[in-house]
């Protein structure tokens, strides 16, 4: 469970950002969504939307008190494992249509 919010939590890191560069790289009059206050609220608004996502991945880290966990290094060191094998293949995958778009 712990590792399947991590994985929303970094998708939800990745919109965050998404949104800041779209705000940037769209046409000033054709915006897809309209935050009012501009850039700056912007800003304010992903910028909190990603400092706490990364205070949720952070407390991911944490072992539930019901669960017997016999080693913390153990348990914060197998979700490291886990999220790296599961993201690996999108970027993978990403990387590998940017270059095949580029040639």
């Amino acid at each position: 469970t712990a590792m399947a919010t991590q994985q929303y939590s970094l998708m939800y890191l990745l919109m965050f950002s998404a949104g800041i560069k779209q705000r940037y790289m769209s046409d000033k009059n054709n915006h897809g969504y309209q935050i009012p206050g501009g850039n700056k609220v912007m800003w304010l608004v992903a910028g909190m939307g990603f400092v706490t996502t990364l205070f949720v991945i952070a407390i991911g880290f944490v072992p539930p008190g019901s669960a017997k966990v016999n080693s913390v290094l153990l348990y914060e060191s197998l979700l490291i494992l886990g999220m790296l094998l599961l993201v690996t293949p999108a970027f993978v995958l990403f990387t590998w249509a940017q270059n095949k778009t580029s040639a």
